[in-house]
């Protein structure tokens, strides 16, 4: 277990030394985080009260957590489709897919990084929030650190799923883009899913996504309702357990595949 452990936190060193090295994106991550949350800010004062949205400040409280969430999401989503097309091009997948490590390690590797920088991004996307409005907040920690693990474990089986893509066809880097986007449209991280019509509620219905959110929601603001949280937790984690063994068997054959036919070592 501590060489799987060293093994992951040398390709999170590596991923962090090279996001070190251009440190103004940080700079400016930040300062599209400001700008997102005010114009948030603003939308929410223009669009008022209602029993769909709410007050002004209970909108933009419900927005920013669907901000963090979403943020966390494209981070899982897409680290390792990007990090597998990147060492396919430089030429290195050959070479970490020959070592003897666990081909989850090698998928958790390319993503331990970029998600804990999404992570420290919704601490931050947090901070800023707060003068704009995001206060009156009552946090459950027990749920809410629960709702976050169990939401990055559904994001990365994605994330792995579309590395396997990537892998096998040598294409495929805007799919987790995709995902991310569909999937923050459909699970209500902007809006509440009452505005949608029935027959799209019933596919967020679908969406982990939906469920990680309702928790996360429920497990912060007030007025959320908690009742259901340990539901939607149960689905969450449902989830996981379902689809990270699965996403891991299809990076596996992806592999395999790319290895017989040569693509490993091709671009």
């Amino acid at each position: 277990m501590t060489r799987y452990l060293e093994v992951v936190r040398s390709f999170a060193r590596k991923d962090f030394l090279i996001a070190w090295s251009y440190r103004g994106t940080f700079i400016v991550g930040a300062i599209g985080t400001f700008y997102q949350l005010l114009i948030f800010r603003f939308v929410s004062k223009l669009i008022g009260g209602g029993k769909l949205i709410g007050t002004p400040d209970e909108y933009f409280r419900f927005v920013v957590v669907g901000i963090i969430l979403t943020g966390v999401l494209r981070a899982a989503t897409s680290a390792a489709a990007a990090n597998a097309r990147r060492d396919q091009v430089e030429g290195t997948l050959e070479v970490l897919a020959a070592q003897p490590m666990p081909v989850a390690l090698l998928a958790l590797g390319w993503s331990a990084w970029p998600v804990c920088e999404a992570l420290v991004d919704g601490l931050l996307t947090l901070v800023i929030a707060i003068p704009l409005g995001f206060t009156q907040v009552s946090p459950n920690w027990v749920p809410l650190v629960a709702s976050l693990l169990l939401s990055v474990l559904v994001f990365l089986a994605i994330g792995f799923a579309a590395a396997a893509v990537v892998v096998a066809s040598q294409q495929g880097g805007q799919l987790p883009a995709l995902i991310a986007a569909g999937l923050t449209l459909l699970s209500g991280a902007f809006f509440p899913l009452a505005v949608f019509p029935a027959w799209l509620r019933t596919i967020a219905d679908l969406s982990p996504l939906t469920y990680a959110l309702r928790a996360l929601r429920a497990s912060t603001l007030p007025g959320s309702g908690s009742a259901g949280v340990v539901h939607d937790l149960a689905i969450v984690g449902g989830s996981a357990v379902l689809l990270l063994p699965l996403s891991v068997l299809c990076l596996t054959l992806a592999l395999q595949r790319a290895r017989t036919t040569g693509r490993l070592a091709s671009f």
